[in-house]
């Protein structure tokens, strides 16, 4: 029962979103007490962004992927979406412990607020509306744009424009993988493949220009983040070819999962080109997501 509940979380994925997180509280410099808040709310944003994937999609999963926890009958429905619920409002009031120090309404609210409230705005558009058409994918990336504007506001002040460019380089990333991991599950078709891979390499050739945007690096990480990125290009790179010559559901799945763990790798070398070996502490959360993803399935 308890691994059923942490398959609706794809619980290895959440180690992502704490990558997203790290990057952006380190490249603002914020402080202790604001980055708990800040990594509450996103936790809770995204395990209800896919608890209610499930639920919206409880009933093609009763026919294509019976073994999933709500189909199954190891999750009832019902308390799957109210699992879902109480983690989008948890997520999005955790976000109110940020201090707003530049409110911009008359209410007590400030930028991460109103970052919080779009991105629950956004997991519930995704799941239950927008995850099947053309703008599913670009949705599924401007949810990962707004987890690391998320972290950027954790000062309580809205981020420099050059500060948003990560942001942008993960949410354009995402969205590649999501086009990618369309069909995962069927037979893919090469030209699908390819162009959701030509729009993942432009997020790694944006994300090679990360330290100059930013005009925020560390000399060691300016000489070895171009090292860094063509490793870490070598190690994602390697299944996603794979898939390409062979689209197959099993070659996919697995450039799919390689990808979504790459994300933290790729937070972890543009967080050390801006603040230096700090930054690539963020690694280590790798070891927790690979632990758990040999238990329970991420994708």
């Amino acid at each position: 029962m308890l691994r059923s509940y942490a398959q609706l979380l794809r619980l290895p994925n959440l180690f992502t979103a704490w990558a997203d997180v790290f990057l952006g509280w380190l490249i603002v410099s914020g402080s202790a007490g604001s980055f708990f808040p800040v990594l509450a709310a996103s936790s809770g944003l995204y395990s209800a962004g896919m608890v209610l994937n499930d639920f919206f999609d409880a009933e093609v999963d009763a026919r294509e992927r019976p073994h999933r926890p709500i189909p199954s009958g190891n999750v009832p429905r019902w308390l799957a979406g109210l699992l879902g619920v109480i983690l989008l409002f948890g997520g999005v009031l955790a976000a109110w412990l940020v201090p707003a120090n530049e409110a911009t309404f008359t209410l007590p609210i400030g930028p991460a607020q109103v970052v919080a409230v779009c991105l629950a705005l956004a997991v519930v558009l995704y799941d239950s509306v927008l995850k099947t058409t053309l703008f599913g994918p670009f949705v599924m990336g401007t949810c990962r744009f707004l987890n690391v504007l998320l972290a950027l506001c954790s000062t309580g002040y809205w981020p420099a424009w050059r500060n948003v460019w990560p942001a942008f380089v993960v949410g354009l990333y995402i969205v590649g993988v999501t086009a990618f991991a369309r069909r995962e599950a069927e037979v893919s078709r090469r030209a699908s493949l390819a162009f959701s891979t030509i729009i993942m390499a432009l997020a790694v050739i944006l994300a090679t220009a990360a330290p100059t945007a930013l005009q925020q690096y560390s000399d060691l990480g300016l000489i070895l983040y171009p090292m860094g990125m063509i490793l870490w290009g070598t190690v994602v790179g390697r299944p996603v070819f794979d898939a390409l010559a062979e689209p197959s559901s099993s070659h996919v799945q697995r450039a799919v999962k390689t990808c979504i763990l790459g994300l933290i790798g790729l937070d972890a070398l543009i967080a050390f080109a801006v603040v230096g070996w700090t930054g690539l502490g963020i690694v280590m959360l790798l070891l927790p997501a690979v632990v758990l993803g040999k238990w329970i399935y991420s994708t």
